[in-house]
């Protein structure tokens, strides 16, 4: 049974990577998307050096970017289709140990998902209190 959830949640990950784009088009896409971050993009002639250069919030910016990915893209929708996988095996069985096996596909989901959002809620006081004040991943 945990080889077939196992299974299922690496298939689920490998879908939604390929559907949302895991490709350089999507990582080098405009100043708004992707996650690479655009610094060191201008060059300045006159004075040496660049425009636009990387500094200290370019690592954080790179940190929240990357978490809002995977949070938006694999995390959030792997939860979606595990939770309506046990909700559809909770709703359609007769038997004893499926109606386990779905509470207890139910339960485990929300606890990762929970540990997940904790973790980046963890994440986001370290930024904070090393001094980022740009965007997050819940504020824009």
């Amino acid at each position: 049974m945990l080889r077939k959830i196992t299974i299922f949640t690496i298939t689920t990950l490998v879908f939604c990577s390929i559907f949302f784009g895991l490709n350089s088009s999507f990582v080098f896409a405009g100043a708004s998307q992707g996650l690479a971050v655009n610094c060191n993009q201008e060059v300045d002639y006159d004075k040496g050096g660049f425009k636009d250069p990387c500094g200290f919030d370019t690592i954080f910016t790179t940190i929240n970017k990357t978490v809002k990915f995977f949070l938006y893209y694999l995390v959030t929708p792997t939860f979606a289709v595990l939770f309506a996988y046990a909700g559809f095996l909770y709703l359609t069985t007769e038997q004893k140990g499926n109606l386990d096996k779905a509470k207890k596909i139910m339960k485990y989901s929300v606890y990762g998902y929970l540990i997940i959002l904790f973790s980046w809620l963890i994440i986001d006081t370290i930024i904070k209190f090393l001094g980022y004040d740009g965007p997050t991943f819940l504020t824009k």
